[in-house]
């Protein structure tokens, strides 16, 4: 598995940020009435629908996380949105993850759908990084969009290599690896994941950094796990 370049307090620091961005992002487009405008790399969303969504993440998270407990618990039944403001209700269940997160420590046990150690540490990432990808595809519906911070971003192309793809979650046009790499890529990272059993994705990595404007010779190889994939390929979580 690749060391994550992060820790608790760093990735913290990056939800707040990230999550400040977000809000400054959704609040923008009501004040434009684009909060039905289409989300360019989440197609099938609007502005409205994405910050739903984050909301419902963090809903989820906080809801799990204190538990203590490494099962795969219950999902709360969806919250119905019809009538909510979507700034509001992010604001609300964003405060609250990020209370729950700072008070859990990173070893506490807790479930995750990867092939990783069940703990907390897992979703310090984990909500970092969405948040910095929906902030991105916040910022992408209106215009240019600010780049994720480089040690971020390695975080993140870390952990599609390390938790996404062993767990089964693949490209394809639906795919939010394959809608969100190149955001990451734009710092221009590699991640080289040595392993004793590697698989090597260098041809799909080359053509992600393509799409990210990155020339070939700086996308190199990336390896991934083998060891846990397989199961956690049958498990699709």
């Amino acid at each position: 598995m690749s060391k994550p370049h992060g820790n608790k307090e760093s990735w913290l620091a990056a939800l707040r940020a990230e999550g400040a961005a977000f809000h400054t992002a959704i609040e923008t487009a009501a004040a434009a009435g684009q909060l039905d405008a289409s989300v360019p790399t989440c197609p099938d969303w609007t502005v409205r629908q994405l910050a739903f969504h984050l909301a419902d993440v963090y809903r989820y998270v906080a809801f799990h996380v204190p538990r203590g407990e490494a099962s795969k618990p219950e999902r709360p039944a969806p919250e119905p949105t019809e009538g909510l403001d979507p700034l509001a209700t992010f604001d609300s269940r964003y405060a609250e993850v990020v209370r729950v997160l700072e008070s859990v420590d990173a070893d506490l046990p807790a479930y995750n759908w990867a092939p990783q150690a069940k703990r907390a540490a897992f979703w310090h990432r984990r909500m970092a990084v969405e948040t910095a990808l929906h902030r991105w595809d916040a910022q992408v519906a209106a215009g240019p969009a600010e780049p994720v911070d480089a040690k971020l971003a390695t975080d993140g192309i870390n952990e599609v290599v390390d938790s996404m793809l062993p767990a089964g979650h693949r490209r394809g046009s639906d795919s939010q690896i394959d809608r969100h790499v190149p955001a990451l890529l734009r710092e221009k990272l590699v991640v080289v994941e040595p392993t004793a059993r590697p698989r090597l994705l260098e041809p799909e990595t080359r053509q992600l950094g393509h799409r990210a404007g990155i020339p070939r010779k700086h996308v190199g190889p990336v390896h991934v796990p083998v060891d846990a994939g397989d199961d956690a390929r049958r498990r699709r979580p």
